[in-house]
């Protein structure tokens, strides 16, 4: 592997570990945090795949390592330990962050070889697996109170536990930083017509995204003056797939709904939006969806599954609904689909500053920066009352 040049030692150094660099929570997450320390005067490595989302960590300032801590057998969590330490040595690390637990292993081996501290992230998972490794970690950083209650509950006393929430970058999440030709690109490849009433639900398309449960919800409203739009992979040939669309001609919602696939502009999609669902039946989605709908100023609606809840303000951004009741879920979209416009502009007002004062990136940096100050008291912080200045 040949050696990146090492950086002019003139603040901390963090090498953030991810199993990949996909556009998935953690990988949006390891971009966010890059982009905050980068902006403070941090050196910033990133060990992972190759991925979809290299570019962007790159854009960031960040160094990218390519190394396969996806892969985690015996043999290859030595193999990467050793060639982190190499790494780490080289360019000074003070610090690991192993921002997915699938990267976890090559980490706690590295933080053993050089004596480095050894932060670990931890979502909610499902059937409350949480991985043994976590508590070799110094700081274990749960990324919701729910995660935070799984990791207490499984991990030994003592393991030291912070919640910090993912956020959202609000200048890509931004109702403003949204142009006309972007929308109108949206709209026409998706048929959307200007006076459609639309229901984004941007969930995984399977059995944990709800889109069942969702289904049942839709038919038992009396109108049908909406279009649903779910976003996601959508193989014809798989089971959960063929279920909705034999739901979607028992309940007479095929002219209504409609199955897309992935989507390359988020922040356009939730702008044609006039209301985001999250019907998730699992508590390891994510809530970044509804996150990302609210700094956009978008109302959603979700069900109270895993951290889900966390992540709205009921009656003022949004509303939450009990897992698997479709009656609820039904009566609250028929409440936000009868907004007045005055009332929905007050929402998105709210749901914007909901996300600056609790959800932002920004936020998640400083919170993530207090706990590498705790194991790191030399390393750049935020100036009191400001900000990263830009890159």
């Amino acid at each position: 592997m040949p050696e990146t040049p090492r950086p002019a030692k003139n603040g901390s150094t963090v090498l953030l570990l991810l199993s990949a660099l996909t556009q998935d929570d953690a990988g949006r997450a390891a971009i966010d945090l890059a982009r905050f320390l980068f902006r403070l005067g941090w050196h910033v490595l990133a060990a992972a795949p190759a991925g979809p989302a290299t570019r962007d960590l790159l854009r960031t300032g960040a160094v990218h390592i390519s190394l396969p801590l996806d892969q985690t057998g015996p043999l290859a969590r030595l193999t990467n330990g050793r060639r982190l330490a190499r790494i780490a040595r080289h360019h000074g690390v003070d610090i690991v962050h192993a921002v997915d637990t699938g990267a976890l292993a090559a980490g706690c081996v590295l933080a053993k070889r050089c004596g480095l501290p050894l932060v670990a992230s931890a979502d909610p998972v499902e059937y409350e697996q949480v991985p043994p490794l976590l508590a070799r970690a110094d700081r274990v950083i749960a990324t919701s109170s729910f995660a935070a209650d799984q990791a207490e509950a499984a991990l030994p006393a003592g393991t030291t536990i912070r919640t910090v929430a993912r956020g959202v970058d609000l200048g890509v999440f931004d109702p403003d930083a949204v142009n006309g030709r972007r929308l109108a690109a949206l709209a026409e490849r998706w048929h959307v017509e200007p006076d459609d009433r639309v229901l984004l639900v941007p969930c995984p398309i399977g059995e944990a995204g709800g889109q069942l449960l969702l289904l049942r919800a839709l038919a038992r409203l009396e109108r049908r003056d909406f279009l649903c739009l779910m976003v996601g992979d959508t193989d014809p040939d798989d089971g959960h797939v063929r279920q909705l669309q034999a739901l979607l001609d028992t309940t007479g919602l095929a002219l209504q709904v409609r199955l897309l696939g992935p989507c390359d502009d988020m922040p356009a999609a939730y702008r044609l939006a006039d209301l985001v669902c999250l019907p998730a039946t699992d508590t390891s989605i994510s809530g970044r969806a509804a996150i990302e709908a609210q700094a956009m100023g978008v109302p959603v609606v979700v069900t109270d599954v895993g951290a889900l809840g966390e992540c709205v303000l009921p009656y003022s951004t949004g509303w939450l609904v009990g897992p698997d009741a479709p009656e609820e879920l039904a009566e609250a979209l028929a409440l936000a689909f009868d907004q007045p416009r005055d009332v929905r502009d007050r929402v998105a007002e709210r749901a914007r500053a909901f996300v600056e004062r609790q959800l932002s990136a920004e936020q998640m940096g400083r919170r993530t920066l207090q706990i590498y100050a705790e194991l790191v008291p030399q390393a750049p912080t935020v100036p009191e009352g400001g900000a990263p200045a830009a890159a």
